[in-house]
């Protein structure tokens, strides 16, 4: 039978700090066969992406959960023994690193499909929709940037000084149409003086694909950095983390064109 920990993660006041706690708790845990992880579901993806990134070559499998009655079904996935960091979420088995939460709570995974199907009592990881792993031993990288923004479009950043201050900036589009001009005219100020200070922006919802060349351009005008199909919880502390190791501009474009642990669908260059 094989030896599975289980834990419960506190849900108040997530934070940078809670997050490479629990990578370094987790981490403890490395010679067993599995962990489970109860936690709220408006924490999940942001830990599911934390340990993705800081548990590296992390072989026993971690599947975080955020209802009650999920518990059993965590530890029957944790048994599969698949290396990775994954969360039983609303609608299946799914990467964690993939993983959003809705306004009502649900734990769901829009741009990746499930990485698990069940018939009957039959639990089966399907192997070839995980990321490749490597051999390397196991190594802790937990460190995070803390000083990092998240603007929402319709924010007033013009008079945002203390903004120049940080390491580097999320902005999440939802309605990329119709928050263009927002993005490129109306705070073209404020993302001029952040590109001039070489504050990385980073985007959440722009296209897979912005073919439009004048668009284009004036994307790179401002340094935006596409997060491609990242949900907005993986880019924010892919964000954090990749502060921690390279404050440039070109650096965190280079860092946001990889995928570490699933988080991102590699095609084209991004912008």
């Amino acid at each position: 039978m094989k030896e599975i920990k289980r834990m419960e993660v506190p849900g108040s006041a997530l934070g940078p700090q809670k997050m490479q706690m629990l990578a370094r708790v987790v981490a403890q845990y490395r010679y067993f066969d599995g962990i489970v992880l109860h936690t709220m579901p408006w924490d999940l993806p942001f830990y599911g992406m934390a340990l993705t990134l800081m548990l590296k070559n992390f072989r026993p499998p971690v599947v975080l959960y955020a209802l009650e009655d999920q518990v059993e079904e965590a530890v029957a996935w944790a048994e599969q023994g698949a290396t990775g960091v994954f969360a039983l979420g609303s609608d299946g088995f799914d990467l964690a690193c993939r993983t959003t939460c809705t306004r009502s709570g649900r734990v769901v995974s829009p741009g990746y499909p499930p990485v698990g199907r069940t018939d009957g009592w039959t639990h089966e990881v399907l192997h070839d929709l995980l990321p490749p792993r490597e051999p390397d031993p196991f190594l802790l990288c937990d460190a995070l940037n803390e000083n990092v923004w998240q603007l929402f479009p319709g924010t007033e950043l013009v008079s945002r000084e203390d903004l120049l201050q940080s390491a580097g900036v999320l902005v999440p589009l939802v309605e990329f149409e119709r928050e263009t001009r927002w993005l490129l005219e109306e705070q073209r100020e404020m993302f001029s003086a952040l590109h001039r200070r070489r504050i990385p922006v980073v985007v959440t919802g722009l296209p897979d694909e912005v073919e439009d060349p004048l668009l284009r351009r004036a994307l790179l005008r401002t340094g935006v950095v596409s997060a491609g199909d990242m949900t907005r919880e993986a880019a924010l502390v892919k964000l954090m983390w990749t502060l921690a190791r390279t404050n440039s501009v070109n650096g965190v474009r280079m860092y946001f064109s990889l995928s570490f642990g699933g988080e991102l669908t590699q095609g084209e260059e991004p912008i």
